[in-house]
């Protein structure tokens, strides 16, 4: 490693590496169902690989699969990817998510229910949850 072709493999290698594994958990998070700041939280997990990665360069290394460089590289990328998570996850779970399309509004004062004496009235919102399901308030009326 030196001369800077080689690092600007090593750049590349990292980058690839990183993206990769990004982009494909964050698609399964998504898929599972996860909203984007949990997917984007998982995508950021996901990407330490350490231990797992240098048993596996190690064991290639020996068996001379892998040339030096090309190892010295592959070290450089899992520490790298490694050191950078903690940061990158505090930078991700303290930055505000945005809001969803479509999600409701804040709740008002007129949504509270509780009457005047500020204790909860039960009849009222048992009668505001019946009504929000298709056909429950239909079938408790004509009982």
């Amino acid at each position: 490693m030196n001369t800077g072709p080689l690092w600007l493999w090593c750049a590349l290698l990292f980058a690839l590496a990183t993206f990769g594994k990004m982009a494909g958990c964050y698609w399964a998070a998504r898929s599972s169902g996860l909203d984007s700041h949990e997917a984007g939280a998982i995508r950021i997990m996901m990407n330490t690989r350490a231990l797992m990665e240098l048993v596996v360069i190690n064991i290639g290394y020996e068996l001379h699969v892998i040339p030096h460089t090309v190892f010295t590289m592959l070290v450089l990328m899992a520490i790298g990817s490694t050191v950078i998570t903690m940061p990158a996850l505090r930078w991700w779970l303290f930055r505000k998510p945005r809001a969803a399309v479509g999600d409701a509004s804040p709740l008002t004062l007129q949504d509270d229910p509780r009457n005047e004496s500020g204790k909860l009235d039960t009849e009222d919102l048992h009668t505001q949850r019946s009504c929000g399901r298709a056909g429950s308030a239909t079938v408790e009326n004509a009982a």
